[in-house]
């Protein structure tokens, strides 16, 4: 720390910043096809609003809890608004999917027969097959009819809505999440160059989403100690930094995280003065 490069952590913030306004765009285009309409600020300001409460409830679904309360409260629509944010994260994981199973060459030459590849490699497969099922499910009307598989069969048609109506929505949802989940592979290797590591952006992108993926768990306050274990471990196993290093960047994509969450807590106290 005591040798860092402040100006790459500015850099950090400001990438950080444009994902969450991307987030809040994607969130409103899931939440358009479930036929609530909003402005884009609405749902920008409750995404802000979501971050800050993520950082003092259980990984990132506290926030997620906080963001289906204020939709279904402006929406009147319980069921449709937990939907989106739903559907709006699951939009981040079809990303993260993405992004290891074109990774999967490099993970193979950092980590060899490792059983770490394997398992990435498992959970990209059954990732992917999961799309076409989820997609086409709600064509079977047999399952709307029966009650224990009437969510079953909402989830799909939700999906279809959300994802695959039609190429503009399919376009939309693959880009902007895709772009989110890139911004959080930057953050991390700006943070790298910070600390003076020597690291390739691509080396980042193959290490970056199994901590990610490991963040949705709700295990800890805002992922911090998880996310600092599995980042320590990660690195240090593929040889690209040490122990120390690695979680001090972890703790700075932290700060990160909670610098750029910080305008919620305004938007927050703006509305419950």
């Amino acid at each position: 720390l005591a040798s860092l490069s402040w100006g790459y952590v500015f850099a950090a913030v400001a990438v950080y910043s444009t994902s969450v306004v991307v987030s809040g765009y994607r969130w409103r285009a899931v939440s358009a096809a479930l036929r609530m309409y909003h402005p884009l600020g609405f749902f920008i300001r409750r995404y802000y609003v979501g971050m800050w409460f993520s950082q003092v409830l259980p990984s990132g679904i506290g926030g997620d809890v906080i963001k289906a309360y204020d939709l279904a409260k402006a929406s009147g629509r319980k069921k449709a608004a937990v939907m989106s944010v739903l559907l709006e994260r699951a939009s981040g994981l079809g990303a993260l999917v993405g992004i290891v199973l074109v990774s999967l060459p490099l993970l193979w030459q950092l980590f060899g027969g490792h059983p770490l590849f394997w398992f990435l490699s498992a959970f990209g497969a059954v990732g992917l097959a999961c799309v076409p099922v989820l997609a086409l499910l709600h064509r079977l009307k047999g399952l709307y009819r029966r009650r224990a598989t009437r969510f079953v069969w909402r989830l799909s048609r939700d999906v279809h809505r959300a994802f695959f109506s039609s190429w503009r929505v399919l376009i939309i949802q693959t880009v902007t999440s895709a772009y989110v989940q890139l911004v959080g592979v930057c953050v991390m290797w700006l943070l790298a160059c910070a600390l003076g590591v020597d690291i390739s952006f691509l080396t980042m992108m193959a290490l970056c989403p199994p901590i990610f993926l490991l963040l949705v768990v709700p295990i800890s306050l805002a992922g911090w100690g998880l996310r600092e274990g599995v980042a320590v471990g990660l690195f240090t196993l593929a040889g690209v930094m040490d122990a120390s290093t690695a979680l001090t960047l972890s703790l700075l994509y932290g700060g990160v995280t909670v610098v750029t969450s910080m305008p919620g807590g305004v938007f927050w106290l703006r509305n419950h003065k």
